[in-house]
């Protein structure tokens, strides 16, 4: 068997990729201490940190390997920051016994006391860091270069930490090391969303199109979904609605409840079609109105509205008033009544379908066919979704091989419009798991001789 902690240096080298590694020694006869390290791990990638925590300090109580002992610190550490935990005396330990620590375990201790210090930012440090040795593991050097990355950006170094990031991509991405590449590019939306808001917002979607790809749920790495949803409320996009959907469909982390319930607040109801004339919306209506322009609405109508003689307004009616106006003008989606906001989300996916229809008719049966296959698998709330229903999830595969019977079959609800944008082009969330499912779907069987 291997020595400790090296039987744990798979899950340094590439994150949650060792995790099958991970479930086999949970499986195995092996001691209890390496057992709870690895529960510990499993719940790490869940973002479940207590229950992390709790493991880390099982294992610690039976572990008389000095260097596990080291490393199970380091993860105490870890999960403590994660929860906002500042204990500077476990920190300091841990930084006086630098120099008693073996190579790699060290570089990975380095590194999460280089983040631990990123994360403590305000927190006045008597001397930061400083890396030992040259030559250290790829996965070791990522995460030296985001914590790098964090204390200069909590610096107001922000072109330094840039370059950082950067680098901690690169080298991510190269291993693979899946948190590696997620983080970075999070960590890198993030911190110049102000600055360069529709470049953060580019980024920030890349690491949730990671994110699909790697990560069945998201566990600790829900972050970049906070990111995203944060840096497009920020800029007034209308895709938040998309990301409010997926946010609702996953296992959200305890530290993540505030922003499920805002989240909320953007899920689109595709099943409304009237709404209350209230005063409030009376009044966002009257300033969407242009004296100079020909409405697609009658002044009488119109009149009846402001004036509040029509009690209920029909979606079809919202969308005339609010047709052009938004797609000319900056508007606050945030300050949106709900019924505008939700006729424009549904409008902007009457939009995406048409052109998604448009660009699947240029198509081949068998491509046609591998999108929908990949698109319907990758739904995050399948079970919900209306062609989870046997019966109609082959109807609608039938009538792929007749563009125009598939249009009209798929145009009857919102829910199936929107499957078919996605079929051309999903939330990054989406797109990323479509892209593991196409990957697994080709990948060639290498030296496969059915032997175990």
């Amino acid at each position: 068997m291997k020595k400790l902690p090296e039987l744990f240096m798979p899950v340094f080298r590439y994150g949650a990729f060792a995790k099958p590694l991970i479930i086999k020694v949970i499986n195995s006869n092996l001691s209890d201490n390496i057992r709870y390290t690895a529960l510990s791990f499993v719940h790490t990638w869940k973002g479940d940190y207590n229950k992390a925590l709790y493991y880390t300090h099982k294992a610690l109580d039976l572990c008389g390997n000095s260097s596990m002992r080291y490393m199970l610190f380091a993860r105490e550490l870890s999960c403590k920051a994660s929860l906002g935990n500042k204990d500077e005396k476990l920190y300091q330990f841990l930084k006086s016994n630098l120099n008693k620590i073996s190579g790699r375990t060290r570089e990975e201790i380095e590194a999460v006391i280089l983040n631990v210090e990123a994360r403590w930012g305000t927190v006045k440090l008597k001397r930061k860091t400083r890396i030992w040795g040259d030559k250290k593991i790829l996965s070791a050097i990522t995460f030296h270069h985001l914590g790098y990355a964090r204390r200069l950006a909590e610096e107001g170094k922000l072109s330094q930490a840039v370059n950082h990031y950067i680098q901690a991509y690169r080298i991510s991405k190269n291993i693979p090391h899946p948190s590696g590449i997620i983080s970075s590019l999070n960590g890198l939306a993030w911190r110049i969303r102000e600055k360069h808001p529709f470049w953060a917002q580019s980024i920030a979607k890349k690491a949730v199109c990671y994110l699909g790809y790697y990560r069945e749920v998201p566990g600790n790495l829900f972050g970049c979904l906070d990111s995203l949803f944060v840096i497009e409320k920020a800029n007034n996009s209308c895709s938040i609605a998309q990301t409010a959907r997926i946010i609702a469909s996953l296992p959200v982390p305890k530290n993540y409840e505030k922003l499920s319930r805002e989240a909320e607040k953007f899920i689109p109801n595709y099943n409304i079609s009237m709404y209350e004339n209230t005063e409030k919306l009376r009044k966002y209506l009257k300033s969407l109105i242009d004296p100079y322009r020909k409405e697609n609405v009658s002044i009488g109508d119109l009149s009846a509205i402001f004036t509040g003689k029509t009690k209920v307004i029909r979606g079809n009616t919202l969308r005339k008033i609010i047709e052009g106006i938004t797609e000319s003008r900056n508007v606050d989606i945030t300050r949106m009544p709900y019924p505008v906001y939700n006729e424009l989300v549904k409008h902007r996916i009457e939009k995406s379908f048409e052109e998604a229809i448009q660009y699947l008719e240029k198509l081949p049966f068998s491509e046609r066919k591998r999108l929908f296959f990949s698109t319907f698998i990758a739904l995050a709330d399948r079970e919900k979704f209306y062609l989870s229903r046997k019966d109609k999830l082959l109807e609608a595969y039938k009538s792929l091989r007749n563009i125009n019977v598939f249009a009209n079959l798929m145009s009857k609800r919102y829910e199936t419009m929107n499957f078919v944008a996605d079929m051309v082009k999903a939330h990054p969330y989406v797109e990323g798991r479509k892209m593991a499912i196409h990957k697994a779907y080709t990948a060639p069987l290498k030296n496969w001789t059915g032997k175990k």
